[in-house]
This record gives structure tokens, sequence and C-alpha cells, in this order.
């Protein structure tokens, strides 16, 4: 399944395969998310989402971050995955991705 939401000029989509039974990178847990730099911002991902763009919020301001097959293909394999935000008022913030132990 895939779900679509949309804030102004950004869309947000989530590949969601709970529905199917499949399970996420991280099994039945959520995929933790650090972001650097960070002033108030937090990404939720729900432990079926694989892959998409996600909303950092929080602050005055919001960010996009993508999860990407690779990324989620590096949590299945244990290992950790990082990508950067979208920038936003000249900043931008390093996100890692992994699953909590």
């Amino acid at each position: 399944m895939l779900s679509i939401w949309s804030k102004g000029s950004v869309v947000i989509a989530l590949s969601i395969l709970s529905a199917c039974g499949k399970k996420g990178p991280c099994g039945d847990r959520e995929v933790v998310a650090e972001i650097s730099g960070n002033h108030g911002h937090e990404i939720k991902i729900p432990p079926g989402v694989f892959t998409g763009a996600l909303a950092v919020k929080g602050g005055s301001h919001e960010h996009a971050v993508i999860l990407s097959a690779a990324n989620a293909e590096a949590l299945k394999a244990g290992n950790s995955a990082s990508t950067r935000t979208s920038s936003v008022h000249a900043h931008l913030h390093e996100v890692s991705f992994s699953c909590p132990r």
C-alpha cells in the first residue's frame, strides 16, 4: 500500500506494507533516527514503513528526508544508514537511521 500526504507544496509518500503482513526494516520495532545539530526536530517512522519521504518536524520550520531502499536494506542487515535532510533556512541536518537493540 502507498500512503500519500501533502503539506503545502511538499508531498510525503510512504511505502507501508503492514497491511500485507510484512515487517519493516527493523521488524516490529520503529526505526530510530538521530539528527545532527538538532534544534527541536523529530522524525517518527512507524514499524511498517519501508521507504519514502519523511517530515522532520519541530522548531520553527520543517525539513524532509528520504528513507531509501538502500537505507532499508542496510537496516535489515543490522547496519545503520545515513542521509541528509532538505535544506531549509540555509541549513540541513545529517540523519542516522538504526534499529533499536
